[in-house]
């Protein structure tokens, strides 16, 4: 029975389950997000400021024609899109 007993905790004991464990982000790898980050929202304001001079330009006119209109749609999109860009952005870095 003793026997038994030290079998059961020696021999036919299973080794415990390994753990994945998953790897945290280095320290150059949250610099190079960051960085990243950072350039992104550079060009995207870069692109905000050429949206709104396009966009005094028209509203510089006396009379708009269709194709004003058109263009000032467009920018419209383009700054949705923009702006869709720099929210998913800040949401994804969130810490």
């Amino acid at each position: 029975m003793i026997a038994s007993v030290i079998l059961a905790l020696t021999v036919f004991r299973k080794p415990p389950a390994a753990v994945l464990v998953k790897p945290a982000k280095s320290n150059s790898s949250l610099f190079n997000d960051g960085f990243n980050e950072i350039i992104s929202t550079g060009s995207a304001l870069r692109k905000t400021i050429r949206l709104k001079k396009q966009v005094d330009s028209i509203a510089a006119k006396k009379m708009l024609n269709n194709t004003d209109s058109a263009l000032l749609l467009n920018i419209s999109t383009a700054f949705n899109k923009l702006t869709t860009l720099l929210t998913n952005q800040r949401n994804e870095y969130k810490f």
